[in-house]
């Protein structure tokens, strides 16, 4: 809740050029904060460390999501096996069926490349909000000693 009493609000941040907007929801910053602003507080940045976990978990099941429908239709198999299938795919482990197919085979060759993609995606997505709390805390502590 912010002060107002409402669940979510927006606001703009300007600087002289008019460009940095921010938007605040349920108290927290989305865009990241920039060096002349101070450290964001543990609670809120614990929000945002959540927030990109849901991102993260939102990339992973449309990855899923497009493995199990890619295997319903390119392969005569069951929903449970199509599900097991890509999420061995996911994991690394390759498939536990083989695709009998030439498409399913082209397919699962693409998709396990695009699932290694998929994987730094979601790592970067995970661990900016880390990065930009250390880098940012680096360039508080360099104004301090100016």
């Amino acid at each position: 809740m912010t002060d107002s009493g409402t669940t979510s609000k927006i606001t703009a941040i300007t600087s002289s050029n008019e460009m940095a907007k921010t938007l605040v929801f349920y108290g927290f910053s989305i865009m990241y904060e920039s060096k002349k602003q101070p450290l964001l507080p543990t609670r809120h940045f614990r929000y945002r460390l959540l927030a990109h976990v849901f991102y993260a978990l939102i990339v992973m099941a449309v990855t899923m999501t497009i493995g199990v429908i890619a295997h319903l239709i390119l392969e005569p198999i069951n929903w449970h096996d199509a599900l097991l299938n890509t999420a061995f795919i996911i994991g690394g482990l390759g498939p536990y069926i083989v695709p009998g197919s030439v498409a399913g085979k082209v397919f699962f060759a693409l998709y396990s490349m695009f699932v290694g993609l998929v994987f730094i995606g979601t790592l970067g997505i995970i661990l900016a909000p880390l990065a930009h709390r250390i880098i940012h805390k680096f360039h508080l502590d360099d104004d301090q000693n100016l």
